[in-house]
């Protein structure tokens, strides 16, 4: 019987150089990274609930800063807040307000007298009290019981040394109808004051006229020692009522323009929010009534 013919070797490597049949099948693809599914469009209903939320999250914080300060401001009165001040340094920074030590006064006998915008400051202690706008500032009475004079244009106020208030004269318990200036007769040590007439007094409850020609030494306002300016500093803070910070705060003028910018985007976001909200409740209404009739 004759042997069956051997392969050559060379003619397996000719058939490992063969492509293989499956590679030459129309449908396979090179093996590589999964292409990722395409989104699916969303109509326009779909964006407005995407924009619906993302402006209800920035509305979200300021209207509720709006409602706070707003319920506030209703109940301003009863709370007081009309009336109550804050003067935080860095609050009042915001305003561009910041303490200021007066630089007049007036010096009387060994005492002193300065006036801020909040006090008045009578020795280094602030008074109960503030007499705004005085013209002067005098020592009367008597040696066992020494009064102060504070004169302003429609008014006379009594104080003890210690800054406790004795009386307050106006209208009808003056002498004259307004007052231009105070002094102390050099001669008796009397209180003056002059309108057109010059009338004195000893204790503020009974008035003379007095004679021409008697010298007065008049209250003139003096400039005030470095001194004396640390000592009125602390009570020359500018403060401002918490309600008129409440109404800046609401409107957003506390923080300037940019305060001003942001309350005007909020509003807006509000009404964006209200024209959305009803378009897509109709939207929705309308779908579930045509799946009712389908």
């Amino acid at each position: 019987m004759s042997k069956p013919l051997a392969v050559p070797e060379s003619s397996g490597m000719a058939a490992a150089a063969s492509p293989h049949p499956k590679s030459r099948l129309p449908w396979r693809k090179p093996a590589g990274k999964a292409q990722p599914a395409a989104r699916p469009k969303q109509n326009l209903l779909a964006r407005l609930r995407d924009w619906h939320k993302r402006a209800g999250l920035f509305a979200f914080v300021f209207m509720g800063w709006l409602g706070a300060t707003g319920i506030l401001l209703n109940s301003s009165v009863t709370l007081g807040l009309d009336a109550k001040r804050l003067d935080w340094g860095w609050l009042m920074g915001m305003y561009g307000l910041h303490a200021q030590a007066p630089e007049t006064g007036f010096d009387a006998a060994g005492h002193w007298l300065a006036t801020t915008n909040e006090y008045s400051v009578l020795d280094g202690h602030p008074l109960a009290q503030q007499i705004p706008h005085p013209l002067g500032f005098v020592v009367g009475g008597t040696e066992s019981a020494p009064l102060l004079f504070i004169a302003t244009t429609d008014r006379l106020v009594l104080l003890t040394p210690d800054g406790e208030r004795v009386d307050e004269l106006s209208g009808y318990t003056l002498p004259v109808d307004a007052i231009r200036r105070i002094g102390v007769v050099e001669a008796t040590g009397a209180v003056a004051i002059q309108d057109l007439d010059i009338y004195v007094t000893q204790d503020g409850l009974g008035w003379d006229e007095l004679a021409a020609g008697t010298k007065v030494r008049w209250s003139q306002p003096q400039a005030l020692s470095s001194e004396l300016k640390a000592k009125t500093l602390p009570f020359a803070r500018p403060s401002m009522p918490i309600e008129q910070i409440l109404i800046d705060v609401h409107s957003g003028r506390l923080f300037g323009r940019f305060g001003v910018y942001v309350i005007n985007l909020v509003g807006l976001a509000a009404l964006a929010l209200s024209i959305t909200g009803i378009w897509m409740w109709y939207r929705i209404n309308q779908s579930r009534k045509k799946r009712k009739t389908a």
